[in-house]
């Protein structure tokens, strides 16, 4: 089978498909009498459920309690991302001419709020798409007896991206994506996240309301933030064309 080159979104039911490996591994190594999979099918769906639906980076969701999951007005809080700073008080930062980010130039070292590093992290907000996608998330965690403040899903990166991986070979989908710094080659947990934007764009989303699902930083452009829209607005888009 050739690598499909330059593609870098599924579409829901090559997702579907994925996932269905994911117990059909579980299965064949079952019958072989094969150590059995460090996380379970379930697990795994579950997880990269929530990923693919929320746009999330796969990292972000490990940290998020039960009680982060709002489920009655689908919104999930989200205590640590890429992007969740905020510039502290004690800090100075300055954009460089030839430069988009701003650079800190000083802060200080004895900061209890930031410990020097000049920025201290912010809690973001992002949105289930869907009902259904809030009652498999409540009967899953009903049926795992998790506590409010459980963190259901405390895996390692490397052991999801492995069966990611696996999953996605058994699926037929040897993928190669050419990024700036290197070649992915097979199946990535951080399409999912793409694929969502891909979607969003096909079925008709303004650019501002996929860049609010992707919770895209709008530091320092005043115009931008006032003119995107609101959680309220992207959760009335998702009930329209999802649900």
């Amino acid at each position: 089978m050739t690598y499909q080159e330059s593609k870098n979104s599924i579409t829901e039911k090559e997702f579907d498909n994925v996932c269905r490996q994911f117990y059909i591994m579980d299965q064949e190594r079952s019958k072989q009498s094969v150590k059995q999979m460090s996380i379970s099918p379930l697990d795994l769906t579950m997880f990269f459920t929530i990923v693919f639906g929320c746009a999330l980076r796969p990292k972000e969701l490990f940290y998020p309690t039960v009680e982060d999951f709002d489920l009655k007005n689908l919104i999930i809080k989200l205590p640590v991302t890429k992007t969740g700073f905020k510039q502290c008080k004690c800090s100075i930062w300055k954009k460089p001419k030839d430069g988009k980010k701003k650079v800190l130039v000083s802060a200080k070292k004895n900061c209890e709020l930031c410990q020097g590093i000049g920025k201290i992290r912010k809690v973001q907000y992002t949105t289930i798409k869907s009902r259904t996608d809030a009652e498999r998330i409540r009967k899953y965690f009903e049926d795992r007896d998790l506590a409010p403040t459980d963190r259901p899903f405390p895996y390692y990166q490397q052991i999801l991206r492995k069966y990611f991986k696996q999953a996605g070979e058994r699926a037929g989908l040897k993928i190669f994506t050419a990024k700036e710094t290197r070649m992915i080659y097979n199946l990535y947990p951080y399409i999912l996240r793409e694929s969502r934007s891909k979607i969003m764009e096909d079925l008709g989303a303004k650019e501002s309301m996929v860049k609010l699902k992707l919770r895209h930083s709008r530091a320092g452009n005043l115009l931008l933030r006032y003119q995107m829209p609101s959680l309220g607005e992207l959760k009335a888009w998702e009930a329209e064309h999802y649900n």
